[in-house]
């Protein structure tokens, strides 16, 4: 349970389950780079346990938080871009700088925890785009985590590397 008027970043823990949680923090390496859609408790929950962590927000005052939030705690090594993202942008997702910042290089771990992109009957075409973008820039040995999965049962097949 969420203690009265602390968000996960408070408490510098994702909103996870707790399988998926323990699983990272035996994975997680000292050595490892990951790259975040999204920000918040998952972002200092990650940069505790990885060599460095780039979270893209598209959001300005939750970017302007978790930003605020790195320095006090002494978390230099996870950055926080804001990469916002206009209506227009939701119907072109993959192209966007959002989307995109990924390539910039290759990752051991991904994590798609952002916006969905809600459309009419739909889950949200934002979180498939940022896991396909994804894949590319994953070294070998590395992982997507897609926060609310089951959302997504398109995503779940099993896939080569």
């Amino acid at each position: 349970m969420r203690p009265e008027g602390r968000r996960p970043a408070d408490i510098e823990l994702p909103w996870w389950s707790y399988g998926a949680i323990h699983y990272l923090q035996r994975y997680l390496r000292p050595t490892h780079h990951v790259f975040e859609y999204g920000s918040g408790g998952s972002s200092f929950f990650v940069a505790r346990r990885a060599a460095s962590v780039l979270a893209v927000e598209n959001d300005p005052e939750w970017h302007k938080l978790m930003a605020g939030f790195a320095q006090p705690r002494g978390v230099a090594n996870l950055v926080c871009e804001l990469n916002p993202l206009s209506d227009d942008q939701l119907a072109t997702f993959q192209a966007s700088s959002f989307c995109q910042r990924v390539a910039s290089d290759c990752w051991d771990a991904v994590i798609v925890d952002c916006h969905c992109g809600f459309q009419a009957g739909k889950y949200g075409v934002i979180r498939p785009a940022a896991f396909a973008a994804a894949l590319p820039q994953i070294n070998p040995s590395g992982l997507v985590i897609v926060d609310d999965s089951w959302m997504y049962p398109e995503l779940l097949v099993p896939r080569e590397g």
